[in-house]
């Protein structure tokens, strides 16, 4: 049995009426030893928490097909052995199909450590982007850096402060000062999401539109694929997101995270004290 990890593909034969999986050719496996309870703990050998993972996975598809909740294309209890097929993705997601047919998706959440889930929840912390860049037409990008002062008509100004947008101007006009307000609202967002350090959502559809249109002052093309602060971004259905975010947290934090859950992954399940979620201690920043 080679290493367990990402990338790696397996097949197995389950039987319904005993709840054990074997190889197809019915040869000797580690693993299915292992998913069955056939294995002592001084005989894991290479198993990982990869293992751990399939395992756990394979055992919550099978109690939701049995409870009915799902699979009823590809399984019925009644009826002998089933061919188990899984793909280890990455870190947090595996895919299972059925006799052929996809049946399950097995992923988990990420840990954070303190550090990080300060770095996209404090909203009061400092920018990153020191670095000023106009409009380059190669990659459709511009940085929005501290320092930087943008004149936006009527008189007014935006200055990226070190954490917050301040804008320069007056008026009498209580719509005018609301709209203002939107403004600058948008762009400390957007300079958040653009340093990695809130997710996209906080770019709130009300100010969206000043954000939007800042971007194509600035020679922008929202149309398509756009990089800010090196965060590369895309309008979707009206609203700005993360190219590629698929979990809500800034890509830099979440791929982070997932790097440190793979390593844990790939210890040994015998050098372990348990086989739950990693202890963050020896990782905690």
């Amino acid at each position: 049995m080679s290493i367990t990890g990402v990338g790696s593909q397996y097949t197995y034969m389950y039987d319904a009426a005993t709840n054990k999986l074997s190889t197809k050719d019915g040869s000797a496996d580690k693993f299915c030893d292992f998913f069955n309870g056939d294995l002592a703990e001084n005989d894991y050998g290479e198993l990982n928490g990869y293992d751990m993972k399939m395992k756990k996975d394979i055992e919550s598809m099978i109690m939701l097909f049995n409870s009915g909740v799902q699979g009823a294309h590809v399984f019925n209890p009644d009826e002998g052995l089933y061919e188990i097929s899984t793909e280890i993705v990455q870190g947090d997601t595996a895919k299972y199909t059925v006799n052929g047919k996809h049946a399950f998706t097995g992923c988990v959440g990420m840990q954070y450590t303190k550090s990080e889930l300060k770095a996209f929840t404090d909203l009061q912390q400092s920018y990153k982007t020191t670095n000023p860049q106009r409009y380059n037409a190669a990659d459709n990008s511009i940085n929005i850096a501290i320092g930087d002062i943008y004149n936006i008509g009527n008189g007014r100004k935006i200055v990226v402060e070190n954490n917050w947008m301040h804008g320069i101007g007056f008026s009498n006009n209580n719509e005018e000062i609301n709209e203002f307000n939107k403004y600058l609202d948008g762009l400390n967002a957007l300079m958040r999401v653009a340093d990695g350090l809130a997710p996209s959502s906080i770019i709130a559809e009300d100010v969206t539109s000043y954000v939007l249109d800042f971007l194509h002052e600035q020679g922008v093309d929202t149309n398509k694929e756009f990089v800010i602060n090196g965060t590369k971004m895309h309008v979707v259905n009206g609203r700005i997101k993360e190219v590629g975010n698929k979990t809500g947290v800034p890509n830099g934090i979440y791929e982070q995270a997932l790097a440190r859950y793979e390593q844990w992954l790939y210890e040994p399940l015998a050098d372990r004290n348990n086989y739950g979620n990693p202890v963050m201690g020896k990782y905690e920043k």
